[in-house]
């Protein structure tokens, strides 16, 4: 098994995109995002105003959240947006859960 979970397929292709305007449309987020990469789907949930892009590649959305991380402003209709990585429902961010399993999951050796 490779660690994906094969019902949110992998999810370092997707970013989560908040506050984008209310009234935009799906073709909205792809003119805005479309020139990072090869976007493969985008759900805009009906009355939220926030979506979720999913790219072709895993290199793609993470071009795009290493340009936010280096000042780039994304906009959707001409307004700034939140772009963040895509963390499915119910599961806890990566790099958290990486961090407390480190820490909590190891036995010392003297306990061997």
């Amino acid at each position: 098994s490779s660690g994906i979970n094969a019902e949110y397929g992998d999810p370092k292709k997707k970013l989560f995109i908040g506050g984008i305007p209310s009234g935009a449309s799906n073709s909205d987020l792809y003119a805005a995002f479309s020139h990072c990469g090869t976007i493969i789907d985008i759900i805009i949930p009906p009355g939220r105003r926030l979506a979720f892009i999913e790219f072709a590649f895993p290199k793609e959305a993470q071009k795009v959240l290493a340009m936010v991380s280096q000042g780039s402003l994304y906009r959707v209709c001409g307004v700034p947006v939140d772009v963040k990585p895509f963390t499915p429902k119910g599961l806890p961010a990566q790099n958290k859960a990486i961090g407390q399993s480190a820490k909590g999951n190891r036995v010392p050796s003297s306990a061997v």
